[in-house]
């Protein structure tokens, strides 16, 4: 009889069935139950228990039996022997290929491999399997070669090296030029654009995302409706792009556009990349409470998406965008953001949030400025610097003068730790912004003088009005008595 251990099946024989979990090898090596196999065997020979008394472990059946013993034993050598499982696959495709029949375990057996070898750092044993599977993509069903290709991709993704991982991109859109399916194509060149975002290639990302636009529109050149995700996903890339290059006026003819799909859309990680660069080009316009908002999506949606990372690095600019439009309510103070409240870097942010809200700027620079914080690590945190120094100084200045009608430049340099020329060019921007009325800045003296007690005057007015009313009292009666 043919090898019949435990489980195996027999070309006659045996009575025993066999489970073979043609599993998917994820990126981290390991298997996933995904897809089993069941074989059951009779006691007198061939499948099912039908006891016809054929010789069927002859000929064509018993390469077919060899193929699904070999197909099961590389996926158990797969934890235990990656190289050795990678000759057994081999195997299985050579057996088909020589029947020339059904090529189910081929493709199944190539998909392996590829992960195999990328695992093991063969790249050149990779791409070569990599295409002897995409050669089979029309012997195989729409949803087996769409998952096949997808799991290929998101193996190798976390690869370092862009070459390569742009080759096996380049090989892909090859092989399915005359694809079935149009979103594949089209996730397939995603794919590609986020690459050429990753490494810098901003002509090529600009040509392949006018591709990726024109395969959304209709005959006549307007966005299809009906494509909205797509759309989506393309505008997302093409904001990316223009977040880059600092391309700020083309954000703002996307904006309007993006704004009439974000209804139609619900995957959180497209929606979380567009409100988090709607939200830092509001902050180059300094439109603090739009950013807020646009920040606080991309907070929320980053943590629907599961994407950690990028929602703690949403949840920073939130803070800082809401010290920068002055505002009273405490994000951290939400359901969501609780979740973070032990991160050290987001620990940090709130820390100075409070100070900027206690006016306690000695503990706000010495917050800003501890390295183990990672705040200014951050370029996009470290771009708006200056004015987030200024507004939290502008509130300092204005409720250090309140009760005075004069105080020395000096002074108020000491208070804030700045120098006299900073402290009088700030000054300046307050008298012009109208947050101090009626001040001078007196540059022979070195004084900013207010013209009287700030914050005292409604008070004397109403003293005053008050008194000339109980002057008329006063008046009144002694006529009464007279």
């Amino acid at each position: 009889g043919k090898r019949g251990g435990r489980g195996r099946r027999r070309a006659r024989g045996g009575g025993r069935q066999r489970r073979c979990a043609a599993g998917r090898l994820s990126a981290s090596g390991s298997m996933s139950d995904s897809d089993e196999y069941s074989y059951e065997y009779s006691e007198s020979g061939g499948e099912g228990g039908g006891g016809s008394g054929e010789e069927s472990g002859s000929g064509e059946d018993d390469v077919q039996v060899q193929i699904e013993n070999t197909f099961c034993d590389a996926e158990e050598e797969e934890s235990k022997n990656p190289a050795k499982a990678v000759e057994m696959y081999d195997t299985v495709v050579r057996l088909e290929r020589e029947r020339d029949g059904d090529y189910d375990y081929s493709f199944k057996s190539l998909k392996q491999t590829v992960a195999l070898t990328f695992q093991l750092g063969d790249y050149e044993g990779m791409t070569r399997r990599y295409e002897d599977m995409l050669g089979l993509v029309d012997k195989v069903t729409s949803n087996e070669c769409t998952d096949g290709i997808n799991f290929v991709l998101d193996t190798v993704a976390t690869c370092s090296d862009v070459s390569m991982l742009g080759r096996m991109y380049e090989i892909t859109l090859t092989a399915l030029q005359s694809a079935r399916s149009e979103r594949l194509l089209f996730s397939i060149n995603v794919r590609k654009a986020k690459l050429h975002l990753k490494a810098g290639e901003y002509s090529q990302l600009a040509t392949l995302i006018r591709g990726l636009h024109r395969s959304c529109q209709l005959p006549d050149g307007t966005d299809d409706p009906s494509k909205s995700t797509n759309l989506m996903e393309m505008y997302a890339l093409e904001i990316q792009l223009c977040e880059a290059q600092g391309n700020r006026a083309r954000m703002k003819e996307i904006y309007p556009k993006v704004r009439l799909l974000i209804s139609a859309i619900a995957d959180p990680r497209i929606m979380g990349i567009v409100h988090e660069s709607f939200g830092k080009m509001h902050m180059a316009e300094q439109r603090y409470t739009d950013a807020h908002n646009e920040f606080f999506d991309a907070f929320k949606n980053y943590q629907e998406a599961g994407r950690q990372a990028s929602a703690r690095t949403a949840l920073r600019y939130l803070l800082l965008a809401n010290m920068l439009a002055k505002m009273e309510v405490n994000p951290m103070d939400s359901r969501e953001a609780k979740v973070y409240k032990d991160d050290k870097e987001i620990m940090a942010m709130e820390q100075l949030r409070m100070a900027y809200t206690r006016n306690d700027i000695a503990r706000f620079e010495v917050i800003l400025r501890d390295k183990s914080n990672h705040i200014l690590d951050d370029p996009f945190i470290h771009t708006h610097l200056a004015d987030l120094l200024a507004t939290v100084r502008s509130v300092a200045v204005t409720k250090i003068v309140a009760p005075y009608t004069s105080v020395r430049l000096a002074f108020l340099a000491r208070e804030l730790s700045v120098t006299v020329p900073e402290v009088e060019q700030l000054c300046v921007k307050l008298i012009l912004d109208g947050q101090l009325p009626g001040a001078t800045i007196d540059q022979l003296d070195g004084c900013l003088q207010l013209g009287g007690a700030r914050g005292g005057s409604s008070t004397y007015e109403a003293l005053a009005k008050w008194t000339e009313k109980l002057e008329g009292v006063r008046v009144g009666l002694e006529t009464r008595l007279a």
